[in-house]
């Protein structure tokens, strides 16, 4: 009886593994970004390397080459669906720049100068 009981526990258990964790942004201005050139990332932040979606605290993990074929983001449709300072771009939220250089090692500031991506 004990058994069953402990196994009803973790299936109720289970839903609530990343349940939290949201594929878009909700609009929350303060949302904590790891941007380009920053060398305190932790915690599955957007922008952050990712292997597997449950990498990421929030969003997905972006598996293409433009993403560097393994980066939390977000998805999106439009520009307005990602966080401050990030645009959107074949569904997915990239930093935005103007040049090179505001972008990571081995990104381009590319699409006419409006978000950072790898090569």
């Amino acid at each position: 009886m004990a058994a069953i009981l402990g196994a009803c526990f973790l299936l109720l258990l289970i839903p609530s593994c990343g349940a939290s964790r949201q594929d878009t942004w909700d609009g929350d201005k303060e949302i904590e970004l790891c941007k380009p050139h920053r060398n305190d990332c932790e915690g599955g932040m957007i922008g952050e390397r990712c292997k597997i979606g449950d990498d990421c605290a929030d969003g997905v993990c972006c598996l293409t080459k433009d993403c560097g074929g393994k980066t939390c983001t977000f998805l999106c449709g439009s520009n307005a669906d990602c966080a401050p300072g990030m645009l959107c771009e074949g569904g997915f939220c990239f930093f935005s720049c103007t040049a090179d250089a505001d972008c990571n090692s081995g990104q381009k500031c590319d699409h006419d100068h409006t978000i950072c991506q790898y090569d």
